[in-house]
């Protein structure tokens, strides 16, 4: 009997570890696809028929109990979380991330007047809050493997499913956050107004660089439009700080924290930082403002190699290559007076403007 145990463990070992390296390989091409929404229907089922299998294998009752011989039952332990784990994710995380990336890319989250479609974004919220718990589950269970002890075949494996399993917890984790967030951030309960500071980091500040301008973007119910643009010099120097500021700010930045819109980024505190530029948004121009967010010059590159290139008023078309030169370099090559700077105020303001 022990010998027929002995031999069945073996046998399904080794149809786990076959079945396991096939998966690692096909989870890893999914890794790579699954942000950029380029995973096929036939990649995605070859990937749940093979991480299936190696589940399979692992999981019946007589591997179960041969997990307690000593060093062995290390090996077979391992390779049932790796295998369950991995099946786990590719049956309920996968999928769904699949899903609503493709939707997003083709279109399918808009109405047909251009509007987010709350309703379709809200419906894809169980199956991501499902994601997201069956993600962290899964990749919190291969982390907590050690290799140390494992055989030679079996450390590449377990270590690539745990990064692996690490991007697609984050990008689930992500994904479930904003669908939860959107259709409220998105004025499904009335409208709302943001501010998008453009920060210059030729001009570095503790949050990465100097506010150069100030762009609002108003949404209700889904539909998106471009509000008041402001450069710095439509919020020049103020005599006394916008708000009050603290002892500590006053020692560690002193007045210009409050006075000039541009150093609302001395702060690493950056819910300050919004505080401070909305307030000064508020007295300039009015209305409420509901949250702010920065973005500086190669990350708004990235989202170039999304949106594709874009022109400026003056007929400047900037892509995903030129961008961050035409920002942080080229204003600078020509800014030798008052009016340089005032071109530079409005290179950032229309660059923000056009993105959006």
């Amino acid at each position: 009997m022990l010998l027929l145990a002995a031999g069945w463990v073996g046998f399904r070992a080794y149809q786990a570890a076959t079945a396991l390296q096939e998966a690692r390989d096909v989870a890893s091409r999914l890794d790579d696809g699954l942000l950029s929404g380029e995973v096929s229907a036939t990649d995605l089922a070859t990937a749940q028929r093979t991480t299936a299998r190696a589940a399979a294998a692992s999981s019946d009752p007589v591997w179960r109990v041969a997990e307690v011989i000593p060093w062995v039952g290390t090996q077979l332990h391992t390779v049932r979380i790796v295998s369950t784990s991995l099946a786990d994710v590719m049956d309920e995380v996968v999928p769904p991330l699949v899903d609503v990336v493709g939707s997003a890319r083709e279109g399918g989250l808009r109405t047909a007047d251009g509007r987010f479609d709350l309703t379709a974004i809200a419906a894809a919220a169980p199956a991501l809050d499902r994601a997201d718990t069956v993600a962290a589950g899964a990749s919190a269970a291969v982390d907590g493997l050690s290799t140390a002890g494992l055989v030679g075949p079996l450390v590449d494996p377990v270590t690539q499913v745990q990064e692996v399993l690490t991007t697609v917890a984050g990008a689930a984790r992500t994904a479930s956050t904003v669908v939860d967030l959107a259709p409220v951030m998105l004025g499904a309960d009335g409208p709302r107004t943001y501010l998008v500071l453009a920060l210059n980091s030729a001009e570095l500040r503790s949050a990465g660089g100097i506010v150069g301008a100030v762009t609002a973007i108003n949404v209700d119910d889904g539909a998106v439009t471009l509000g008041a643009q402001l450069s710095t010099r439509d919020l020049p120097e103020l005599d006394e700080p916008v708000l009050p500021l603290t002892d500590e700010e006053l020692a560690a930045d002193g007045a210009r924290l409050g006075r000039w819109v541009q150093d609302a980024t001395m702060t690493p505190d950056f819910p300050r930082t919004g505080q401070l530029v909305a307030a000064r948004w508020v007295a300039a121009v009015g209305g409420t403002v509901d949250g702010v967010v920065a973005v500086d010059a190669p990350a708004v590159a990235q989202l170039l190699t999304v949106t594709g290139p874009v022109t400026t008023s003056g007929g400047q078309t900037l892509t995903s290559d030129t961008f961050v030169a035409a920002v942080l370099q080229a204003p600078y090559e020509s800014t030798v007076d008052d009016q340089g700077a005032v071109e530079l105020d409005r290179t950032f303001a229309d660059v923000a403007a056009s993105v959006f």
